[in-house]
C-alpha cells in the first residue's frame, strides 16, 4: 500500500533533523527516514569489521556502535588513492561524531575555480546564504569560549606567529566531553533535539534508502523506494517533495540508481557532472608539541583556535585556493597541536560511482569512489609542511615533530561534491535552490551539493543551505 506525505526526508542527520523541524513547524506532514537505529536502540551486539573505520580519529569503543559496517558500506575503491570513508549510522548521523565547530564560509569558498572545461561557479554567494547562516546560528546558540587561560595563549600565538587567530566557534549542545555510556552520547546527539515530541513527523529507522520512482509524463519523482532492514521487505512512500540528505556518497548513489527511461543513468544524470567532482577538504599536515595530546577526540571548547591562510595565499604562483589552521591547546598553553585542512580542488576524474554489476543483499550497487590528489594539492601540502617549519622556528620550539604525509581521502569526514549546484544545467546537478534541475521535486541539501569544498568544516553551510531550501519547499506547497 503507497502511503503519501508532503515531504519525505531521507537521513536523519544535521541536515535532515534541521528540515525536519523547519518544515514541521510550517504544518507539514513530513516523513524522516534513516538507515541507522534510533534514539532508544541499543548498542548493537553482533561482531562487525571495522577494518579501515577503525583507523577515524573519532573512532573508540565509547563511538564504534555509530559506525557503519565496512562490509554495508558496499563500497570499493579503484583510484590512486584508498578512499576511506567514515561513514555514520544511527539517527542523529554525523552529529552522534561531531565536535561541533561551525565556522562559516567567507565569499572567497563561493568564488569560481578556473578549472578547465568543467569550471563551474557556485549559483550563491555569502549574500545569499548570509541571513540562513544567522538563523541557524541562533537556533543553536553558536558561541566562542573564552577563558583567561584561552586569551592569553591567544594573545601570545597571534604576536608571535604574525596571522590572524581567532576562537574556534562552536555549538555547545555538541562540543562536548567523552560520554560515559553509550545512551548518553545519543541523548547529546543533534537529532534528539530535534525530533522529540515534534507534530506532524513521522520518523522511520532501519530504513534503507534504495532509489526513487521518476514520472516522465509529470517529470517529477512520484514514490522513494527503502528496504524495512528489520523484515527485509521494500517499501514504497510517495510525497510531493523529496529531501535528500543521506550523506553526500549516500545521496548520490540514490540518485544514481534512480533509473528510468528517461534517465537511465538516473535522476540527475542529464549531465556528467553526476557522480564527479569528488572534494574531501584533505588534511594530515600537522605540527604538534610535547607529550602526545589526551586520548579521546571529543573535547572541550576551550581546546581550540582558528587560523586562516586563504586569503594570504589564493593568489600564489605554486597553488589556488588555501588552508585552514585548526590549533588545539592543553595545559595552560604548553601543549600545542596545529592541524592543517586544506581546501581541494573539483576534479572531473574524481567520481562516486555505481556498478551495477556489483550488489548487496538488498539489490543496492556498489558504489566505486576513484579519487587521486592533484598537483595542487602537493604543491599546497608542501606549503603547509614550510608553515609548519616557520611556527617551530617563532614559537623557539625544541621538542617537537612534524607530520609531512596526506591522510587518506575520505579520513576528515567531509567529503562533499558528486551532485553540485550550479548556474548550467549543462555542467551541474542542481539550481541555485538545492533542486534537482530535470526534477524539481527532488532537493539535495547534504555535501553532495557542494561546487567547492571550502578549507572549513561544512556542517554550518550544509544547515543553512538547507534552511534556505525548506523555504522554498514551503512556497511551492503553498502554492
Amino acid at each position: 500500500m503507497k502511503e503519501e506525505f508532503d515531504v519525505f526526508i531521507v537521513g536523519g542527520g544535521a541536515a535532515g533533523s534541521l528540515a525536519a523541524q523547519v518544515l514541521c513547524e510550517q504544518g507539514l506532514r513530513v516523513l524522516l527516514a534513516d538507515a541507522g537505529p534510533g534514539l532508544d536502540a541499543e548498542q548493537d551486539p553482533r561482531s562487525r569489521n571495522f577494518s579501515y573505520q577503525s583507523s577515524s580519529y573519532a573512532f573508540s569503543e565509547k563511538t564504534m556502535d555509530f559506525f557503519a559496517d565496512d562490509d554495508d558500506l558496499n563500497m570499493r575503491s579503484t583510484g590512486k588513492e584508498v578512499f576511506q570513508w567514515m561513514h555514520a549510522r544511527g539517527l542523529g548521523g554525523r552529529s552522534l561524531l561531531w565536535q561541533g565547530v561551525c565556522p562559516r564560509f567567507t565569499e572567497n569558498e563561493f568564488e569560481t575555480i578556473d578549472n578547465g572545461a568543467w569550471t563551474e561557479t557556485w549559483p550563491i554567494g555569502l549574500r545569499e546564504l548570509e541571513p540562513y547562516y544567522k538563523k541557524v546560528e541562533k537556533r543553536f546558540g553558536l558561541r566562542c569560549f573564552s577563558s583567561p587561560s584561552k586569551t592569553r595563549t591567544l594573545e601570545r600565538l597571534r604576536q608571535c606567529l604574525g596571522i590572524e587567530i581567532d576562537h574556534c566557534p562552536y555549538i555547545p549542545l555538541h562540543f562536548r566531553k567523552p560520554a560515559a555510556a553509550f545512551r548518553s552520547m545519543v541523548g547529546g546527539s543533534l537529532a534528539a533535539g530535534l525530533l522529540d515530541n515534534r507534530s506532524g513527523l513521522e520518523i522511520r529507522c532501519r530504513a534503507l534508502a534504495t532509489r526513487l520512482s521518476y514520472d516522465s509524463v509529470t517529470r517529477r519523482a512520484e514514490a522513494l523506494h527503502y528496504i524495512d532492514l528489520d523484515t527485509g521487505k521494500p517499501v514504497e512512500v510517495t510525497a510531493r517533495t523529496f529531501l535528500l540528505c543521506a550523506s553526500t556518497l549516500e545521496t548520490t548513489r540514490i540518485l544514481q540508481n534512480s533509473t528510468s527511461a528517461a534517465y537511465p543513468d538516473g535522476i540527475g544524470s542529464h549531465t556528467e557532472a553526476l557522480g564527479r567532482f569528488l572534494m574531501t577538504h584533505f588534511k594530515g599536515v600537522s605540527l604538534a608539541t610535547g607529550a602526545a595530546m589526551g586520548g579521546d577526540y571529543l573535547r572541550s571548547p576551550e581546546a581550540l583556535f582558528y587560523a586562516y591562510f586563504q586569503e594570504d595565499f589564493c593568489k600564489t604562483r605554486d597553488f589556488h585556493r588555501g588552508w585552514g589552521l585548526q590549533v588545539r591547546c592543553e595545559a595552560g598553553g604548553e601543549t600545542l597541536k596545529f592541524n592543517n585542512y586544506g581546501e581541494d580542488l573539483p576534479y572531473f576524474d574524481n567520481t562516486a560511482r555505481v556498478d551495477r554489476q556489483k550488489t548487496d543483499r538488498w539489490g543496492r550497487p556498489c558504489l566505486a569512489l576513484s579519487y587521486q590528489y592533484g598537483t595542487n594539492e602537493e604543491n599546497m601540502r608542501l606549503a603547509q609542511v614550510g608553515w609548519m617549519q616557520e611556527i617551530a622556528q617563532r614559537l623557539k620550539l625544541e621538542d617537537f615533530t612534524i607530520a609531512e604525509t596526506l591522510a587518506n581521502p575520505g579520513r576528515n569526514n567531509h567529503e562533499v561534491g558528486t551532485a553540485r549546484m550550479g548556474t548550467d544545467i549543462r555542467t551541474s546537478v542542481l539550481n541555485g535552490k538545492n533542486q534537482v534541475w530535470t526534477c524539481p521535486n527532488v532537493y539535495v541539501t547534504d555535501g553532495a551539493c557542494f561546487t567547492t569544498s571550502g578549507y572549513q568544516n561544512p556542517t554550518l553551510t550544509i544547515l543553512a543551505l538547507t534552511w534556505r531550501a525548506c523555504e522554498n519547499i514551503l512556497r511551492e506547497q503553498a502554492a
